[in-house]
């Protein structure tokens, strides 16, 4: 989400990054990167390209709707296999149902800060950011 927000400021303009700071960015190794790369090409959320003079630029792509993706005989398929059928039979029925009233419910997510550890002096001098 990180990346496709960046893409979305950016006005999907491009802009060269390298893969170096892909890993960084992400905390994968290239091998990591290259079979997750894989996997989004297979489900048509990322598209690849490669120019004359060797870049790569990725177009990211919006994921299907749950309606979309059951209409999608390969996809279902492979989801069956993938997790059986009692759990796909119960993801099946999940959209199928009306979704829930979050309103009416406590929310117990874990924040920014529960999760990740920022010191006192990174909050106070943010970094500059650049235009």
């Amino acid at each position: 989400m990180l990346l496709f927000s960046i893409a979305r400021e950016d006005k999907h303009q491009f802009k060269a990054h390298s893969f170096y700071e892909l890993q960084s960015t992400l905390s994968l190794s290239l091998s990591d990167i290259g079979t997750a790369q894989r996997k989004l090409e297979g489900v048509d959320l990322l598209a690849t390209f490669k120019n004359n003079d060797g870049a790569y630029r990725f177009a990211i792509q919006l994921p299907l709707s749950s309606a979309e993706f059951l209409q999608t005989d390969l996809l279902t398929t492979l989801l069956l296999g993938r997790v059986g059928d009692a759990t796909f039979n119960q993801l099946i029925s999940r959209i199928d149902q009306p979704r829930n009233d979050f309103e009416q419910m406590d929310n117990i997510s874990a924040s920014l800060l529960d999760v990740f550890t920022v010191t006192k002096a990174a909050i106070q001098n943010p970094p500059e950011k650049s235009d």
